[in-house]
């Protein structure tokens, strides 16, 4: 969400851009879907919020189209006025503003009304791998660092490089079958202080292989999550209501 946002006009109301999708403002025309499916999901979550979970788009949508069948046409304004009186005022106010008006969305109270906390950006100190990425070599079974482009300070010190086949961690041979198990213990147990050791299988320029030891003192780095959501545990039952009926759980 936080990454394609940063590269459209927030602020352009949809119904203008939608408007203007393949001239005037061509370059947001990957906004006109994005951006619709988010208003999509605005409106439904709204309108479980405010029924008890009782309506929700499929139904609004079923009722427009008794309305409007296949033939009659409709400008914005005749649109929102029947949805309004279909819904809520709650929804009217949220058309003209964040759809035909330049309102941002406010996307912690959306997600406060089916009980989930939201925050654009969450900043905290966590244990890491070293922010490689990893992928496989089928014909040694090795985990490989295929991607070093966000290594962090942990990952800096113990110097990994890409094309680094990983043979053992902290002394205990990596393969596929034991990877979450590794890994995943390293994650949940490590403290700061602890000595991590990985062994890597590492070729030079030639192509000539050997193996290396990498080292460094487990210590946490800051990392910055973006479009964070949660699950808010004081919830009221409305909330939950909306939640369960918007994701389809009985």
């Amino acid at each position: 969400m936080q990454n394609n946002r940063e590269n459209y006009i927030d602020t352009l109301p949809f119904t203008v851009m939608s408007k203007y999708a393949l001239d005037k403002y061509k370059k947001q025309y990957n906004n006109v879907y994005e951006k619709g499916a988010l208003i999509g999901m605005c409106l439904d979550i709204q309108l479980r919020y405010y029924s008890n979970g009782k309506y929700g788009t499929q139904e609004l949508m079923k009722d427009l189209a008794k309305q409007y069948g296949k033939t009659k046409s409709f400008n914005d304004e005749d649109l929102f006025n029947d949805i309004e009186k279909l819904t809520y005022k709650e929804i009217r106010y949220f058309l003209d503003n964040h759809v035909a008006g330049n309102k941002p969305y406010l996307y912690k109270d959306m997600f406060a009304m089916v009980g989930l906390n939201y925050a654009e950006k969450v900043e905290s100190e966590q244990i890491t791998l070293g922010g490689i990425s990893v992928g496989y070599n089928p014909q040694t079974n090795h985990l490989v660092v295929v991607n070093t482009d966000k290594l962090d300070a942990f990952g800096k010190k113990l110097k990994f490089k890409e094309g680094d086949e990983i043979i053992t961690f902290n002394n205990r041979k990596l393969t596929l079958d034991n990877i979450k198990d590794v890994l995943g213990g390293y994650m949940q147990n490590a403290k700061t202080g602890d000595k991590l050791e990985i062994e890597v299988l590492r070729k030079d320029k030639k192509g000539s292989e050997t193996i290396k030891k990498l080292k460094a003192k487990v210590k946490p780095v800051k990392v910055t999550e973006t479009d964070v959501i949660d699950i808010n545990e004081s919830a009221t039952e409305q909330q939950v209501i909306a939640r369960k009926t918007w994701l389809g759980i009985n």
